[in-house]
């Protein structure tokens, strides 16, 4: 008995097969940039709300924190909101791994809900009941620029990461 390979019968096309960090889960490049940006967007409404200690030492008026506060909580408020969105509708999509999709979109999605909650805020901040609205506005900057700075400090040790792989080759 003789065993020979033998070409296909119809033709194949060469499939390509990329992913991000060289084979390995594409989801950790994700995953690094949404903490990141969540936890600078933490950083950031901690940031805006606590006074300063030159600010905590003059005179600042109470409407000014509080338009600080109320510009976190609405940031707050529409990030949790479409979270609880995408998972919901993440998990409608399949009776099986519902949960485990839903968990993906909203991973997925936390930059760009991040995103709509900081354009949201610029639209509302203006309308605020507060006498100083000129701090709303400050405290959504400081919360978006310290979010951007955590999204590019995940992305960064993405890019470690990738260098020590492609380094242990």
């Amino acid at each position: 008995m003789r065993v020979a390979r033998l070409p296909p019968e119809r033709s194949t096309r060469l499939a390509v097969v990329g992913s991000v960090c060289c084979s390995s889960c594409c989801c950790c490049c994700c995953c690094l940039h949404a903490l990141g940006g969540l936890v600078g967007a933490a950083m950031g409404s901690a940031w805006a709300v606590v006074p300063s200690a030159t600010e905590a030492n003059a005179a600042t008026p109470s409407g000014a924190r509080d338009g600080a506060a109320l510009t976190v909580a609405v940031h707050w408020t529409v990030v949790f909101a479409l979270s609880v969105a995408a998972f919901v509708i993440g998990s409608l999509v399949d009776v099986h791994d519902g949960i485990w999709i839903g968990l993906a979109s909203v991973v997925l999605g936390l930059p760009a809900f991040q995103l709509a909650a900081f354009v949201l805020g610029l639209v509302l901040a203006p309308l605020f009941p507060v006498p100083n609205k000129g701090s709303a506005l400050k405290a959504l900057g400081k919360i978006a620029l310290v979010s951007f700075l955590g999204s590019l400090l995940g992305a960064g040790l993405l890019a470690v990461g990738l260098v020590l792989y492609l380094g242990a080759k």
